[in-house]
């Protein structure tokens, strides 16, 4: 069935956090009695929904810098009047522990206020903020901001906000590349099946697809090997060229990586009861489905799982039910700038060329349900599973593995699904329902 197609008219709020680390240094103004302190602030995702926030300054009368650590939590805000169509997301501000020096007569913000950058799509810094307001109030703009990226990040420069016995900071300066060994031999096989014609949901299957490839060229610098692609899109787009390429991949190498991606239409049979769906390969989606013109997503799974490679997985994001779907007007979700994939190498081959060789399966939805798209975000599910690898690539992680992936993947879509409307004849203001779906088979 087709997936639910979004639209930018109602607003449906999500999780402010990607997975990914995004690290942010900016400046504003404190009150302190009558008077106004500078002071720096240093802004860490740490991919839980939560951000860590380290503060420094020259509290008056304190000769001594004062260091204040603070964590930052999304503030719900779509069922606030004034707010459905909002492009602000406010960050509420709570003081965990002065580190050093003191805050006496010091007044802190008591939101960090990020808005949305119509050119790049991302929430970046804006300001901060004392009320919400029904998100009315204004914003006091920050002095300064600006997203750092890892190569741009001193050790003097965190020295300012972290110790070094602080995770943060071991962490990020931890060499884990003397101790990793990959194989510059080993390819990464990515085939990308993507039903970018259809009139409903082509466009967000163009941008998973665009994305999903740009990601893993991205792990092939990041992991120092080889990579090799293909695309079914367009006019390749049938049966014949899908086996045809999974077909070709049962010739990689024992050390290689293989990620088989759909993102289009999807069903289920009656007469299978086996939960993945079924992808549909129909070049015209209003022709009736059969097996003819669509393949079996467990069948590809277990095709898939029986080849050499050291790791194997297949990913669709296509809806899992027997009804024709309608589309449901919400707003994409919102997204950080991510850090991009210059985390901890041991986390990489922990997750993709570890000892043990391992399939994964990993679907959009469970039998009944449909996966949300929109189509200048693209897949919801994609999105988070994507960026919960991300996060897993960290350095701040010391055990990344494909459970967490899945528990993580599982959790934001189920929580952005929770937030849109599927109408149905019984209930005109029912919500979503998508949990994805995961196997792992080791081997």
């Amino acid at each position: 069935m087709q997936k639910l197609l979004l639209f930018f008219i109602l607003f449906s709020a999500a999780p402010f956090s990607p997975s990914a680390q995004v690290i942010y240094r900016f400046s504003f103004p404190l009150q302190a009695g009558g008077g106004e302190v500078p002071c720096t602030a240093f802004f860490v995702d740490n991919g839980n929904g939560n951000a860590q926030v380290r503060v420094r300054f020259n509290a008056p009368g304190n000769s001594d810098s004062t260091l204040v650590d603070f964590t930052a939590t999304e503030e719900p805000i779509d069922k606030m009047p004034g707010c459905a169509s909002s492009d602000i997301l406010y960050l509420r501000m709570q003081k965990v522990q002065v580190l050093s020096g003191t805050d006496n007569t010091i007044s802190f913000p008591a939101y960090l206020c990020f808005r949305m950058n119509k050119e790049s799509g991302y929430f970046e810094p804006a300001g901060y903020s004392n009320d919400i307001g029904n998100c009315q109030q204004p914003v006091t703009a920050f002095t300064s901001a600006e997203s750092l990226a890892k190569k741009d990040i001193s050790k003097e420069t965190v020295s300012m906000y972290f110790r070094p016995s602080d995770s943060f900071y071991a962490g990020y300066f931890a060499s884990t590349r003397d101790f990793v060994v990959i194989d510059p031999n080993t390819t990464l096989h990515l085939l990308v099946v993507a039903n970018t014609f259809d009139d409903h949901i082509g466009s967000a299957c163009a941008k998973d697809m665009r994305r999903a490839i740009k990601f893993f060229q991205e792990l092939k610098d990041f992991l120092g090997i080889r990579f090799v692609f293909d695309t079914i899109a367009g006019k390749r787009y049938s049966v014949a060229q899908v086996d045809a390429a999974i077909a070709k991949l049962s010739n990689v190498g024992p050390n290689d990586i293989i990620v088989f991606y759909y993102t289009g239409h999807g069903f289920r049979q009656k007469d299978d009861n086996r939960r993945p769906p079924y992808i549909d390969l129909r070049p015209n989606y209003d022709e009736n489905p059969n097996n003819l013109n669509s393949k079996s997503l467990a069948d590809i799974f277990q095709s898939i799982s029986g080849m050499k490679a050291r790791f194997k997985l297949v990913w669709a994001d296509c809806c899992n039910d027997m009804s024709r779907t309608y589309s449901v007007k919400a707003k994409a979700p919102s997204a950080t700038k991510g850090f991009g994939l210059n985390g901890s190498l041991k986390n990489g081959a922990d997750l993709f060329l570890n000892a043990k060789r391992l399939s994964i399966l990993a679907t959009g939805a469970n039998p009944g349900q449909r996966s949300i798209c929109n189509d200048d975000f693209g897949g919801f599910f994609s999105y988070n599973f994507l960026n919960s690898i991300e996060g897993q690539l960290s350095f701040l992680n010391s055990n990344a593995n494909w459970d967490k992936i899945m528990e993580e993947t599982g959790g934001k879509t189920r929580k952005l699904a929770m937030r849109v409307e599927c109408a149905t004849p019984a209930n005109a203001n029912a919500k979503c329902t998508q949990i994805p779906y995961f196997e792992k088979a080791a081997q």
